[in-house]
């Protein structure tokens, strides 16, 4: 069964540059990206396990090392859970088991952050 990935979006924190409609780099469904092909976010990721219970599997490949963080937010935007708070990793693939025994059920946002951007996958908890 392949694994369940919900809409990315890719947002860079360069003032000026337009975003426009194109594929998430994981190939699953439409986001947004950096219409600039000289910034990128070397990141890729896909959540498993959604809709989610008791915790989902984050599933990421850095393509190049870097600090990261992940955290989760309600629907509102709001910070409700960091997971991972600026670790270093070298590039490469990893998971990361996420927590939600204690959110209740809803949408939410899990969102991982470079220094050159961000990544954020939609999280339905049941």
């Amino acid at each position: 069964m392949p694994l369940a990935c919900i809409e990315a979006y890719t947002i860079n924190f360069l003032p000026g540059i337009a975003l426009n409609s194109e594929f998430d780099p994981i190939g699953y469904m439409p986001g947004f990206g950096c219409s600039e092909p000289n910034i990128q976010l070397h990141l890729m990721a896909k959540l498993s396990l959604n809709p989610v219970t008791n915790q989902a599997l984050l599933e990421y490949t850095m393509e190049t090392g870097g600090s990261v963080s992940v955290f989760i937010s309600d629907y509102s935007g709001r910070r409700i859970m960091e997971v991972q708070s600026q670790q270093w990793l070298d590039n490469g693939y990893y998971q990361l088991i996420v927590p939600t025994e204690q959110l209740v059920p809803g949408m939410y946002f899990i969102t991982l952050v470079r220094p050159e951007g961000t990544k954020t996958l939609r999280m339905l908890k049941q």
